[in-house]
């Protein structure tokens, strides 16, 4: 799985001793060409000849797609039978993955899209209600009739699954095979993007916050969550159940979205760490072993969140990772003003004295939501997919022309070349593919400067349409981020030294600020960036000749 973007990684297996991998109860071992139709309708003629595959799926998919009704009749039509839905389910899931999941989702969407010849019928009819200024009703009238066959036919079939038990969580699956299919190129094409799109949106509704739960992994969590939250954490792999269990104990919080459908199912997990100031170090939070003590609340300031992974690959696009974090910041503050209201009990600020009634008035400021002295600050530790290919980008073009310099100046040219021997700009594009340089000091310390103010123009000024080129950048920044600091060695993790040269970056949030900083970052495409980072950019723009 990828990271803030997608944010999909490869499963990774950790389970507890006693936890043993179940296999499936009554599943035929069944290999070639016909592997995973045994059994099925369509199944019989799948092993028929070589052309049997194609006409088993043709005929598969045409029993499944419901045909798109007249117009007239849309509301009095039938549904389609919910056991030509279910054949269709349990038909696509034998199906080997890869390549022929992949042809069927591109005859799907190929061969039960759009009529459009009915388009352009309906089109033209729209059209000459304009021309002809026929009343707003008539006009009305034709644009829905244009919308109703705009539709394509195997949306159809997708919202019928969408209402069968699994039925979510199968076109979750359902979509993760076209996502792959498409980055394989195995299924390519308008038509297969068109339905990727199609059936985006509607995930994108079927997922809305309104049917999402949130909820907290304990270690008293059961045990496939935990081990599912492991197998999908994108950003810093879990090591073992030890490392598990610290992260979802004192000092830190994991909370996953679940839907209400399928209860239990980590969608999307966000990781928090709860500490006195904003981390410039992951090694602090997920490496170092924390005291096993209860929390100390006056010892709380500050929520960082240092990972957010999609576990779902069918997900990819949809909106989750901001609600989650709005979620989780209510819910920490809400947390707080609990605590806040069992001391005032403990305190006794019911008493009727005068400065007690002070107290009191100050503790329901607290519940109504003005003050949360407990929990002050709110950052993320985020990683920096991307800088080092990048900068490795930059440093081939560098090597183009002999004698060429843009990027250090005469002063760090010099020290870079004394340290390794070599031009700069040549030895260092090879240090850097095999992260070699992170084994001297000097040189560590000779591109500290230079490679802090390369990284701020990365997140800073390099662009993908107006926006911030990193795809972590630009999800913290349409979120009402700061781009707040960037962290030297901060993840020297062989990750972090080969994906951003050891660095990471804090994207704060200003809580009463978000949505104007988020508002001109959409609109205006204007970066909100601390004293820092803008110290780091006017450097590289003072120093580099880009």
């Amino acid at each position: 799985m990828s990271r803030l973007g997608p944010f999909l990684v490869a499963p990774r297996l950790l389970r507890r001793p006693w936890v043993l991998p179940r296999r499936p109860s009554g599943v035929s071992i069944v290999t070639g060409p016909c592997a995973g139709l045994a059994g099925s309708g369509a199944a019989a003629s799948l092993c028929s000849g070589p052309a049997a595959p194609s006409l088993a799926m043709e005929e598969l998919l045409s029993r499944s797609v419901p045909p798109l009704p007249p117009y007239e009749t849309r509301e009095k039509a039938p549904p389609p039978a919910e056991l030509r839905s279910a054949e269709f389910m349990r038909s696509y899931r034998a199906l080997e993955a890869g390549p022929p999941r992949a042809e069927l989702l591109a005859r799907l969407a190929r061969d039960f899209g759009v009529d459009h010849g009915r388009v352009a019928e309906f089109s033209a009819k729209v059209l000459q209600a304009r021309e002809q200024q026929r009343e707003p009703g008539a006009l009305l009238q034709a644009e829905d009739r244009l919308r109703y066959y705009l539709s394509p036919r195997y949306r159809g079939l997708f919202q019928h699954l969408g209402r069968l038990e699994g039925g979510l969580r199968f076109l979750m699956e359902l979509r993760g095979d076209l996502v792959e299919a498409l980055a394989a190129r195995h299924a390519e094409g308008p038509h297969v993007r068109e339905m990727n799109g199609m059936l985006k949106s509607m995930l994108s509704e079927w997922f809305s916050t309104g049917f999402l739960n949130l909820e907290r992994v304990t270690w008293q969590s059961p045990c496939e969550v935990l081990q599912k939250i492991s197998d999908s954490e994108a950003v810093h792999p879990v090591r073992n159940w030890i490392d598990m269990k610290r992260r979802v104990g004192s000092y830190r919080r994991c909370y996953f979205f679940a839907h209400c459908a399928i209860p239990g199912e980590p969608l999307i997990v966000l990781h928090v760490a709860l500490t006195n100031e904003i981390s410039s170090s992951i090694q602090a939070i997920v490496k170092e072993v924390p005291p096993l003590e209860t929390e100390d609340m006056n010892k709380i300031t500050t929520a960082i969140f240092y990972s957010i992974s999609l576990t779902q690959q069918g997900l990819q696009g949809v909106e989750l990772g901001t609600h989650l974090i709005k979620r989780v910041v209510k819910e920490l503050q809400l947390v707080w003003n609990a605590a806040v209201s069992d001391e005032s009990r403990i305190i006794g600020w019911d008493l009727q004295y005068s400065e007690k009634n002070k107290q009191k008035q100050h503790h329901q400021q607290l519940l109504d939501g003005g003050e949360f002295p407990q929990i002050k600050v709110f950052s993320s530790l985020s990683p920096i997919p991307g800088f080092t290919k990048w900068l490795i980008g930059l440093l081939s073009s560098q090597t183009k022309e002999q004698g060429r310099n843009e990027l250090f100046t005469d002063a760090e040219c010099k020290e870079i070349s004394e340290i390794t021997g070599d031009p700069a700009a040549e030895k260092l594009k090879r240090l850097l593919t095999n992260n070699e340089w992170v084994r001297s000091e000097k040189l560590v310390k000779a591109l500290h400067s230079p490679f802090m103010r390369l990284c701020a123009w990365y997140l800073y000024g390099e662009k993908h349409r107006g926006y911030a080129l990193n795809p972590v950048a630009n999800f913290h920044l349409q979120n009402g981020a700061v781009l707040w600091r960037i962290n030297w060695m901060a993840d020297t993790s062989p990750r972090g030294i080969t994906a951003s040269c050891g660095m990471m970056v804090n994207y704060r949030y200003f809580l009463e600020d978000t949505a104007s900083i988020s508002a001109g970052y959409l609109g205006t495409k204007h970066i909100k960036a601390s004293e820092q980072v803008l110290s780091l950019v006017s450097q590289f723009q003072q120093n580099s000749k880009l």
